[in-house]
């Protein structure tokens, strides 16, 4: 199975664009993914 992540975009209420129509696809197999979460910190 693919995990297929499409047209995300972040903007913070100041008006900062964190990400624009983000695409993302993971493939069936992936074993080395990391997780970017809030603040930014890798998982």
């Amino acid at each position: 199975m693919e995990l297929h992540i499409c047209d995300v975009s972040k903007t913070y209420p100041n008006g900062v664009q964190a990400l624009k129509d983000v695409t993302l696809t993971i493939p069936a197999g992936c074993t080395a993914c990391s997780v970017l979460t809030v603040p930014g910190r890798l998982r």
